[in-house]
């Protein structure tokens, strides 16, 4: 029997936002089941580890935890909402490995971009509106609200974007200097003879790439 975890690997990071947070990607557990829905590993993995990459981001069958950064989860489209997708690129491999996921197991939970967990929940699009529509009784006339000037004619803002020069920052290890930069969209530390570590949550050298 298939393993039915929802996992997610470290590599398939991508930067969504201002650079502060990173959305993942589904990968399927190829482990053998022997009792239960998950394999020995997945079952020791725990739902509430603070690092998403080693967190049992529950069944394939179950929806995507409203914390979890995996493509197509709640938080992933309040950050798409907020901020824009991440390159074109990763998000069509994300949609491919969710579509894998959802062809893993029979009766897999299926993403629709754009659509969060509460949406499917509450009920979304024309067919909520129409249940609305519905709930009216013949009599009653929607009231009309007086808006004021300033919200009927906004005034017109022309937006100016102005990029500005971001300061360059070096840490000294073992009497090396290395800078941060960005490598396949990704921040990480250069030392001085190429080599490149990724950061840590706030942004400290973790360890070599």
């Amino acid at each position: 029997m298939k393993c039915h975890a929802r996992l997610t690997k470290y590599t398939t990071r991508s930067v969504i936002g201002e650079g502060k947070h990173y959305a993942l990607q589904a990968y399927i557990c190829r482990g053998t089941v022997h009792e239960g829905l998950l394999c020995l590993a997945c079952s020791n993995r725990s739902r509430t580890h603070p690092k998403n990459v080693l967190r049992l981001h529950g069944l394939l069958t179950e929806p995507i935890p409203d914390n979890s950064h995996i493509y197509g989860g709640s938080w992933y489209w309040r950050q798409v909402e907020a901020h824009g997708e991440p390159p074109a690129e990763w998000v069509a491999e994300a949609a491919r490995r969710q579509a894998e996921a959802e062809a893993w197991v029979e009766g897999a939970f299926k993403v629709k971009p754009g659509e969060s967990t509460e949406d499917r929940d509450m009920g979304s699009g024309s067919s909520a509106k129409q249940k609305q529509k519905q709930k009216q009784k013949p009599n009653d006339k929607p009231k009309t609200e007086v808006q004021p000037l300033t919200k009927l004619f906004p005034p017109k803002v022309n937006p100016v974007y102005k990029e500005v020069a971001k300061e360059i920052k070096t840490v000294t290890i073992d009497y090396r200097t290395i800078v941060k930069g960005v490598h396949n969209g990704v921040p990480v530390w250069i030392l001085s003879n190429g080599k490149m570590m990724d950061m840590d949550e706030q942004g400290e050298p973790r360890g070599f790439i």
